[in-house]
């Protein structure tokens, strides 16, 4: 039993260390290759218009959308315009 609490303490302690830096999805390229949440936030700053799809009762899409809007805003200030389908 004591090696068993070790060992999940251990496992506690160390994986965030090798999470991903938003941890709750996998984001790929259309080539299938995995890509990082600040490379894809870097692209997205250089548009100028970003659509994002519904999936209707998924908690992870609207945090997503959340995370985005709120780094987007820190980025782009004032030149950030939302806009929404139920208002």
């Amino acid at each position: 039993m004591k090696n068993i609490l070790f060992f999940l303490l251990l496992l506690c302690i160390l994986s965030p260390l090798d999470a991903q830096d938003k941890p709750a999805y996998i984001l790929y390229n259309k080539n299938g290759k995995k890509v990082k949440h600040a490379k894809m936030l870097k692209a997205l700053e250089a548009t100028d218009v970003l659509l994002f799809g519904e999936i209707h009762n998924n908690p992870i899409c609207h945090w997503l959308q959340l995370e985005l809007s709120q780094e987007l805003l820190e980025r782009k200030g004032k030149q950030l315009v939302l806009g929404a389908e139920m208002f």
